[in-house]
């Protein structure tokens, strides 16, 4: 919205507007004969996709729910495994400079994560 803040105002997303942007993508994958596509959708509240449970990737779009908080360890585990599905991939982030302390690789592998991914 006009005069919000990145990282002052979490921003959300339901989920017909991303199924509109699953189905666009699928579109231009089939057009163009493309291989399938990930798509990295970001969510670290449960209210930032609204409707998740109506999510329905096509064929072509292999959805990664992506749990790209910041903070300690204890706070991202548990929004991940608030967060995580068996219908999608789940993915898990981690921030360099705000991840404190930054978790090991094997704190991470042990979520048996689908996508990881540093920033």
């Amino acid at each position: 919205e006009e005069g919000e803040v990145p990282n002052e105002v979490i921003g959300s997303s339901d989920a017909e507007e991303i199924n509109e942007v699953m189905a666009y993508v699928a579109d231009i994958i089939r057009e163009h004969r493309l291989p399938r596509k990930v798509m990295v959708v970001h969510n670290f509240t449960e209210g930032m996709i609204a409707d998740r449970e109506l999510l329905d990737p096509p064929p072509e779009i292999d959805l990664v729910i992506h749990m790209d908080g910041h903070g300690p360890p204890q706070n991202k585990i548990g929004v991940y495994e608030r967060l995580a599905s068996q219908e999608f991939f789940n993915g898990f982030k981690l921030f360099y400079q705000r991840d404190f302390p930054l978790m090991t690789p094997e704190q991470v592998l042990s979520l048996d994560p689908d996508f990881i991914s540093y920033q």
